[in-house]
């Protein structure tokens, strides 16, 4: 059982698992493994030489053949035969193309063919002498030309010949080293210098097992019969464990572990993890990523229709857990995905799911179906009403999200899948304990019944204040209880958070099968301009933080009208709702592959607040179930993408002189996080860094806005002109202490933009 591990570093050879300034001995009739560690790539072959005259008695190839050139798969492993010789050999690694010596074994010993005398001495005497010891003393015996068959030593009375004691020369299970093999791989056992009967046995174990608890088992015969029947083989194969772990071979004769092999380990391959598995694609590009599992030195990934190989992808991903594949097809023909993990020089079977290819139905809706004046969610619904609704919104979505369990929304889940939809259902939760039982009581009913597609358990709950996070976690992993016990046990769970929530509450992402993010540029005031920009940075962070989890758009839209939130620069329109959900729905189905849950199918005038007008006309459907004007460009998949341009900055504000106020402006096609803005003012002809020298760094809002104070003392209100730089988030500004007429030079080379007002 040989089984090389993968790793860096110079290439390396072993023969038997053995390895410099260690040596081992072989008999003729036995077999020589030389595991070539760090494979270089290149023409490589092992030659084996007689030491100290370095003649050559054998080679081959990396890959076991002794042609001109070697032409098949390279090997980790090549097996010798050690029918050489009787004396010292070594093998040498070496690269063919450069002539270079890169390595030299173990010396090994090929010791007396079958048939030369053995001789046995005792303490270094030879017969016919014999030495006299003491009673308690040991005993050294030295065999001379073993004959390398199954060889014991027995010491008798002389006068009696009663057997006093006696021993294997040697008893072990190869190899010793320890391995890595994945799953499913093989695993080739052998017993030297064995005199065991049939019926021993050599068993699998996990390390630390008793003899009781093993995984497999053969007979010495390679059989698993009641009785064994055959020929005592030199050579066993058996198929590595499919639970990860730490395993070991014993060979038991009569209860009694002989003798044990070293620990092999076996892998754990990696499993795709996103998209969902079971879910249709979320566009004509996909992101895919997977876990790491553990051993796995290479990645693999093949996206193809079942049966064409290597179509949309097809190449090593390296250590890389995440890959974005564009040019998919849209037409909801099967989509094949294959991930295969290298441990070692082994590839393991591949993880394969099959995916639906995204249509233009392929995205999902918020569902509310509170559309009469007067009501409120959580008033009593009828399913009739509800079912009207799903009608109107059935042939343009593939997935409808529901905000609750209880009243009318008790029927939702139902009613949508007999309209052909899948469905994604929540228990709301708040901060009274009692409701939110009869909740997840209902949940669980629709669970069982098996009409959940995706779980989700509690919305916006940290967000808002109801609940914290421990309290949300216990009722998570409820609802996960549940679910593994339910005729669906692989539905995916979460929750649903702002996207704020869930970047700042890791240990609460890590409960979840996705990540259920609510991302809306609308509310944070971005305007229309930046709007698809600022979300697909939400959700690029959110990704590139909780790979390899789906990230999901819990939510995301645009008001039509309304009061714009606390005054920013989002304004609600027609025209603006229509073009942000179309601009994310390009980005998402054609560049990021994600998943979207656009907000919300009908308007609801049961939420307007005094402050939040807005939050009532969220719908692609008004109350009166009327398509809004324009809204048909998302019913119909435009594809339309958000003008793209370098990165800019802008006054917004700039205070006349002798003005307190503050200097404020705007930035374009950037991520606000990852930028900043690096201000100066000049006065009395020299120029000063704002707000102070140790913060001379004016924070980006999320809405691409900048605030800064440019009078913090002195003659400050009466600067002539101001400066602005659009910098990077890891560069330092040089500061300006009123020393100079002119700016640094390297402001220019570092920033993205500038802009600059004379006043």
């Amino acid at each position: 059982m040989t089984i090389a591990s993968g790793g860096t570093g110079p290439a390396t050879i072993s023969v038997n698992g053995v390895r410099p300034p260690s040596g081992l001995s072989v008999c003729p009739s036995g077999e020589l493994l030389v595991a070539i560690q760090n494979d270089p790539g290149g023409q490589i072959y092992v030659s084996m030489h007689v030491v100290p005259s370095g003649n050559l008695v054998d080679w081959m190839w990396i890959d076991g053949a002794r042609g001109s050139q070697p032409s098949g798969p390279r090997q980790s492993v090549l097996r010798f035969a050690a029918d050489k010789p009787q004396g010292v050999h070594e093998f040498h690694l070496v690269d063919a193309q450069a002539g270079r010596l890169l390595d030299t074994s173990s010396r090994v010993t090929i010791t007396a063919s079958p048939g030369a005398l053995t001789a046995l001495s005792v303490n270094g005497v030879k017969p016919p002498a014999g030495p006299d010891l003491l009673r308690g003393a040991s005993l050294l015996v030295g065999v001379e030309n073993d004959p390398c068959g199954p060889i014991y030593l027995s010491m008798h009375d002389t006068s009696t010949g009663t057997l006093m004691d006696w021993m294997w020369i040697d008893w072990s299970v190869l190899p010793p080293a320890s391995s890595t093999v994945a799953p499913g791989g093989n695993l080739d056992v052998r017993a030297t210098n064995d005199t065991t009967g049939l019926r021993d046995w050599v068993g699998m174990f996990l390390v630390g097992a008793p003899l009781t608890d093993y995984r497999d088992w053969q007979w010495r015969d390679g059989s698993r019969r009641n009785a064994p029947s055959g020929i005592r083989v030199d050579r066993q194969r058996f198929p590595a464990s499919q639970v990860p772990g730490v395993y070991e071979f014993r060979l038991v004769s009569n209860g009694i572990v002989m003798a044990r092999s070293g620990p092999i380990t076996v892998c754990e391959p990696a499993r795709i993890t996103s998209p969902w598995p079971g879910w249709q694609l979320p566009g004509s590009a996909a992101t895919f990523a997977w876990t790491a599992g553990s051993g796995v030195d290479e990645y693999w990934l093949e996206v193809r229709s079942p049966g064409v190989p290597c179509g949309f992808a097809c190449a090593s991903t390296g250590t890389t857990r995440t890959r974005t594949v564009s040019g998919l097809p849209t037409d909801g023909s099967a989509v094949e995905v294959r991930l295969y993990s290298r441990m070692g020089d082994e590839w393991t079977a591949p993880h394969i799911v099959i995916y639906k290819a995204w249509t233009r139905t392929s995205r999902g809706v918020c569902f509310g179906p509170y559309l009469q004046v007067g009501t409120r969610p959580g008033d009593p619904i009828s399913a009739l009403t509800i079912d009207e609704l799903l009608a109107i919104v059935a042939p343009h979505f593939s997935w409808v999200r529901f905000y609750g369990s209880l009243s009318g929304l008790a029927e939702g889940p139902r009613l949508a899948k007999a309209r052909g939809l899948l469905v994604a259902t929540t228990a709301w939760l708040g901060a009274d304990p009692v409701p939110n039982r009869a909740e997840l009581e209902a949940l669980k009913r629709n669970i069982s019944q098996g009409l959940v597609d995706l779980v989700i358990v509690g919305s916006e709950a940290i967000y808002g204040g109801t609940l914290d996070e421990a309290q949300l976690i216990a009722y998570i992993r409820e609802i996960r209880a549940h679910v593994k016990a339910s005729p669906r046990p692989d539905v995916p769970v979460t929750t649903n958070e702002h996207w704020e929530t869930l970047r700042d509450h890791p240990d609460l992402v890590a409960e979840c099968d996705v990540v259920l993010a609510n991302m809306y540029a609308f509310n944070d005031g971005v305007p229309i301009e930046q709007s698809d920009r600022a979300v697909s940075n939400y959700y690029l962070m959110l990704r590139a933080k909780y790979a390899p989890k789906e990230v999901v758009y819990g939510e995301t839209g645009w008001a039509t009208g309304g009061n714009p939130p606390g005054g920013k620069r989002a304004v609600p329109s027609l025209a603006n709702a229509a073009t942000y959900l179309v601009r994310l729905a390009t980005w998402a189905r054609e560049d990021a592959g994600a998943r979207v849950f656009a907000f919300e199918a009908f308007d609801e005038p049961g939420k307007s607040k005094p402050d939040h007008e807005y939050e009532a006309f969220y719908g692609i459907w008004d109350n009166t179930r009327a398509l809004k004007a324009g809204m048909q460009r998302v019913l119909d998949c435009v594809l339309e993408r958000e003008p793209g341009g370098a990165p800019g900055i802008q006054f917004l504000t700039v205070p006349p002189t002798g003005s307190q106020a503050h200097l404020v402006g705007s930035v374009t096609n950037v991520d606000p996080a990852t930028c900043g803005v690096a201000v100066y003012i000049l006065v009395g002809g020299v120029w000063w860094t704002k707000p102070t020298y140790a913060s001379p760094v004016t924070i980006i809002d999320k809405d691409f806005s900048w605030d800064c104070n440019i009078v913090t003392g002195g003659a400050d209100a009466t600067a002539t002109r101001i400066a602005a730089f659009l910098i990077p988030g890891d560069y330092t500004p040089p500061k300006a202490e009123g020393h100079s007429a002119t700016l640094p030079a390297e402001l220019d080379q570092h920033a993205y933009a500038k802009v600059e007002v004379t006043r």
